[in-house]
């Protein structure tokens, strides 16, 4: 054991210690897991918030104090009582009342701080013996050592403290005030004489006489009065001049009398010293606000001996009876108490993006006790990353707790430098309304790696756009040429590689910018080249399939049947002639769990993957079957995506080479497009749409000849906001609001008869139309026609129209980021809209030959974020490692037998963006640059399904260690 004398010099002592052996090359000495119970303690441990403890306990060393929970010093207690750590760094209070012997103790440094005396003082010879009596204790050790560090001037001192005997000395005076106030409440003294005589009953009395020299009194003294009637005399009236001062007692000097008050009363009654009741009646003011009286209270002296709430949750009730010096009774209502005070546990992730972008994935558990009465139905907390230095707030965000809620998730999205990276940031939970509700946690940054920068995007190039001669079939020039009379300038560029080559290709462009076109040049080249050839399209989202095939099938290309499949039958039917078959991801994965034939994919020519930047668990694990079972077979796979941060590791996932890479930034369109952002500092409520009510109808006022599309986060705010907009267009004296002048009232008071929905009537009267799934679909085709022929200058939609509405228009506003998402067992929570989803709401700006204007309504914290990636980009990341898609198919495959040992899930794995994105971005999924391949196998053990482990493992027997490797 070493003994230290300040709480943080524990964790500074073993931190040092562990520099020092690990320079002199003696660190296996200390190594704890030799010990048989080293993992069951490690699994304890885990479940401590005390990081210094956690990270200390694999190098064989412990701390404790008196500031850490009581769990936690009891773990530690266990583990040095074991033997499992080598050396404890702890306080003097382990000395006292915890029967813990070591072969050797150590003492550094005897200098004590007392906060008394505002000063340092020498550590007490009692403390010294005491700890060396933890050194080689009869019946536990056969011999046992023990070192002092200590000056030289004071070691004389102790040796012969040590080593001789020493006398118990009184240390009443110190609490005599405090003592004699309590009686004198008691009713027990009320006189000077009977304190007097209260006071030679104590130990204080009888080692006055027995040493007083110690207590200041001299032999004579001491020989003149042997009873020392006339010092506890003396002492007796200084005390109770001291009370009568602090107005805890009344005292009358001629006849000797000592009568309690109410203050004396109060202060017998809940142990409050007579010193804070001095600063009291020092500082206290007839009128105080509510933060003067909180600063008052931490001027009193027992602020320093408050227990915190985590030390009495671990408490029992009986003990905390006798803490406050009551019953068991008063104990439970402390316990209950203790146990209803809001905290939480906080995890967090550290999610790289980008080389200068760090999202942090923040988890909070409510640890404490709902109790209506207490907490009624919310409770609200503030949640916030503070810099290195904890001077900047990086990010904040308020959320609202309920009594159903088990566990709240948020990101926070932090700017940092790649090249600098500050050594932790600190994540700190208060409640809004609780004092002294707060937790925080240190975030080590040291071992966290940012992705590579991404240098060679591709830039537009000033060349001849093409015309659609260069299709070279007459089916295909007349199908287009009804419809574009040449290529863009980003088509052009890309039109050799995907129309005349056969090789694997990525685009990543900005949305609207013409990529899926040039897809559909290489379906087309495809299945137009040959008999029987098959074409697959996979789209992210149900809604895209039925988009895409009324594209294709306009386009009237004899021979080719397009065919949008939602089933396995579907998928595998018979090919009479050329067929262009539109899926999606699940229905790919359907027919991976099935035996893929080979006549199917021998067919199979073109793998074209849409929306590749919205790529989500099914869509990464569909592609990457069909890639593992393509290997031997001449299967060409295209992906577009939105503009991409860093598109290598989408490019080597799909095998494109580097010549077939397209990597363009959202800057680099022939539309042009204006972003404007607008913050806000008001949180997600009512108040914040209403008052940027104001500025949604500025920003359509200032766009006279143009329509505009406003996105909100539900259903509910839609009409609501209509007439916040309608209220501003009274308040500026328009009184058709925002109908253009040459917009015949006729045709406006025509199309109010054929809406059934009587609440859309006043918005339209105005000029604003109102549309989402939840009207009915007579008034969703009014509405829809009133803004295509611009007789609506503005229509109102949520969030999640943005994916399927047909409208364009030359102003969208994105109000608000945020919406309410419901769990089934009704708790709710707000999520972020992902960037794919501004994105989205962005390019419906974008027209050919006009310009497009977008205004992103946006809390201030999240403005940074959002310009970030839509000005250079998204970030990409693989989500199989936290969904349950690859474990369903992994379980299927055993079930079938197809899957007949681990190094088959390997070698599946292999073929899957995962793979890549872990070596590229190890931190994002929990590894460092060293454990890429000790994380893959890990994930593949948590897929393995448990009933078959013992087959599986006699299958492998013999077998080394699998480890990924990417396919070449």
């Amino acid at each position: 054991m070493v003994f230290v004398h300040a709480r943080k010099e524990t964790v500074k002592s073993a931190m040092a210690l562990s520099e020092t052996i690990l320079l002199e090359g003696v660190a296996d000495d200390f190594d704890p897991t030799g010990h048989p119970q080293w993992q069951t303690f490690r699994r304890d441990i885990g479940g401590s918030r005390n990081k210094e403890m956690k990270e200390l306990f694999d190098q064989g060393f412990g701390i404790h104090h008196a500031g850490m929970l009581r769990a936690d010093r009891n773990m530690m207690e266990r583990m040095f009582e074991a033997r499992a750590i080598k050396v404890l760094f702890c306080t003097a209070t382990l000395a006292w009342g915890v029967n813990l012997p070591a072969h050797a103790v150590l003492i550094k440094g005897t200098d004590v701080y007392d906060s008394g005396r505002g000063q340092f003082v020498d550590l007490s010879v009692l403390d010294v013996l005491q700890i060396f009596g933890r050194a080689g204790r009869p019946g536990m050790e056969s011999s046992g050592v023990g070192y002092i560090c200590t000056p030289d001037e004071k070691l004389d001192h102790y040796l012969n403290a040590v080593t001789s005997q020493h006398p118990i000395e009184s240390k009443f005076i110190q609490g005599m005030t405090d003592s004699l106030n309590a009686e004198i409440s008691l009713g027990t003294v009320s006189t000077v004489n009977e304190a007097v005589a209260w006071l030679g009953y104590t130990y204080l009395f009888v080692r006055m006489r027995k040493n007083p020299l110690v207590y200041g009194i001299s032999r004579d003294e001491l020989m003149d009065d042997p009873q020392l009637g006339n010092r506890r005399q003396q002492q007796i009236i200084r005390e109770a001049k001291h009370l009568a001062k602090a107005g805890m007692i009344r005292y009358d000097p001629s006849s000797g009398q000592l009568i309690a008050n109410e203050l004396g009363n109060i202060a017998a009654k809940y142990y409050i010293r007579h010193a804070s009741i001095e600063i009291f009646n020092e500082e206290f003011r007839p009128n105080m606000a509510e933060a003067d009286v909180l600063v008052l209270l931490s001027k009193s002296t027992e602020w320093a001996d408050e227990l915190s709430v985590h030390d009495l949750v671990v408490q029992s009730a009986a003990e905390l009876g006798k803490l406050v010096h009551l019953n068991e009774k008063h104990g439970q209502a402390l316990l209950r108490a203790a146990r209803e005070f809001p905290t939480a546990t906080i995890k967090c992730n550290l999610r790289p993006e980008t080389p200068d972008l760090l999202k942090m994935s923040i988890t909070i558990e409510p640890a404490f006790k709902w109790s209506e009465k207490v907490h009624g139905s919310v409770e609200r907390i503030w949640i916030w990353v503070e810099d290195e230095g904890g001077v900047h707030i990086l990010q904040w965000a308020q959320l609202a707790l309920r009594q159903t809620t088990k566990v709240m998730k948020t990101d926070f999205v932090v700017p940092v430098r790649a090249s600098s990276l500050p050594s932790h940031f600190t994540i700190r939970f208060i409640s809004d309304r609780w004092i002294g509700a707060e937790e925080e946690i240190s975030v080590p940054l040291t071992s966290a790696k940012m992705p590579s920068p991404f240098y060679n995007h591709s830039s537009l190039l000033n060349i001849s756009l093409l015309g659609v001669q260069v299709f070279r079939k007459p089916a295909l020039e007349q199908a287009y040429g009804r419809r574009i009379s040449r290529l863009n300038t980003l088509q052009s560029q890309c039109f050799f590689t995907l129309y005349n080559t056969a090789q694997n290709a990525l685009i990543a462009a900005p949305s609207a910018s013409g990529k899926s076109l040039l897809g559909q040049f290489a379906i087309w080249n495809a299945v137009t080249s040959g008999s029987g050839r098959l074409a697959m399209v996979i789209a992210s989202r149900k809604s895209s399939m039925h988009d895409i095939s009324v594209t294709l099938r306009a386009l009237r290309v004899n021979g080719t049947s397009i065919d949008t499949c939602t089933t396995v039958d579907d998928l595998t039917k018979p090919i009479r002639a050329s067929s262009i078959r539109i899926t999606t991801a699940s229905c790919v994965l359907a027919l991976a769990a099935q035996s893929v034939s080979a006549s199917f994919l021998s067919t199979l020519s073109l793998v074209l993957c849409e929306d590749l930047a919205e790529m989500g668990d099914e869509y990464e694990l569909a592609i990457s079957l069909l890639r593992s079972f393509a290997q031997t077979y001449p299967i060409r796979f295209i992906g577009l995506s939105s503009s991409l941060d860093n598109p290598l590791d989408l490019g080597d996932w799909l095998g494109v080479s580097e010549p077939a890479l397209f990597s363009f930034q959202p800057s680099e369109r022939e539309q042009i497009i204006t972003t404007t952002t607008q913050t806000s500092s008001i949180p997600h409520s009512a108040a914040f749409f209403r008052t940027n009510a104001r500025t949604v109808y500025s920003a359509i006022r200032a766009t006279p000849n143009e329509q505009a599309i406003v996105f909100v986060p539900s259903r509910s705010i839609c009409i609501p906001l209509a007439h916040d907009i309608t209220t501003h267009c009274a308040m500026d004296l328009a009184t058709r609001g925002l109908l253009k002048a040459d917009v015949d009232q006729e045709r406006v008071e025509y199309a109010l008869t054929l809406l059934g929905d009587r609440s859309l009537v006043e918005p339209v009267r105005h000029g604003i139309g109102i549309y989402h799934r939840g009207i009915p679909q007579g008034d969703q085709r009014v509405i829809l026609e009133l803004f295509s022929d611009g007789v609506l200058r503005a229509i109102i939609m949520p969030h999640e129209q943005c994916w399927t509405t047909p409208l364009r228009a030359g102003l969208v506003i994105t109000l608000g980021t945020q919406y309410l998402h419901f769990e089934p067992d009704g708790d709710r929570h707000l999520v972020n809209y992902s960037i794919n989803e501004v994105l989205r709401m962005q390019s419906l700006a974008v027209r050919h030959l006009f310009v497009g204007r977008y205004l992103l309504i946006c809390h201030t914290e999240e403005k940074d974020t959002f310009r970030r990636f839509l000005d250079q980009g998204l970030p990409l990341e693989s989500r199989l490692m936290e969904s349950d898609a690859l474990k369903r198919w992994v379980e299927e495959g055993v079930q079938k037998g197809k899957i007949k040992s681990r190094q088959d899930v390997i070698d599946v794995l292999s073929f899957t963006f995962l793979a890549r994105r872990v070596k590229s971005n190890p931190t994002y999924y929990d590894a460092t640059s060293e454990q890429v391949d000790e994380v893959l196998s890990r994930f593949v053990d948590r897929l393995w399904p448990a009933p078959t482990e013992a087959a599986e493992l006699a299958l492998t027997e013999g077998e080394g260690a699998a480890t990924v490797s990417l396919p070449s």
